[in-house]
């Protein structure tokens, strides 16, 4: 699953690390999820650097994270229960002799 996509799932499903977070939220944790830095940030969605400053506070507080490390860490660690779970229903078929 891509990151994007896993970002935008989890700010709308109840259960996600990120849950809640608004459309311009979502934008900015997936710009931070690709590891740009918050003027990057600022200049890709045409806003000031303090109002991306102030979406990952709010983004921090919904996730309970403290910093861009642990808000990446939470979202790869999201991305691999995601593909656990995608995976989960899937029996293998090999192709050994019977």
């Amino acid at each position: 699953m891509k990151l994007p996509r896993l970002v935008a799932m989890m700010a709308i499903g109840p259960s996600g690390v990120l849950g809640g977070l608004t459309a311009a939220e979502t934008r900015v944790a997936e710009l931070v999820a690709r590891g740009e830095n918050n003027g990057a940030i600022a200049a890709a969605l045409a806003v000031r650097r303090k109002t991306v400053e102030w979406h990952l506070s709010n983004i921090y507080r919904k996730a309970g994270v403290h910093s861009r490390t642990q808000l990446a860490l939470e979202l790869l660690s999201a991305q691999r229960r995601a593909g656990v779970a995608a995976g989960a229903g899937h029996a293998h078929r090999g192709g050994g002799a019977r």
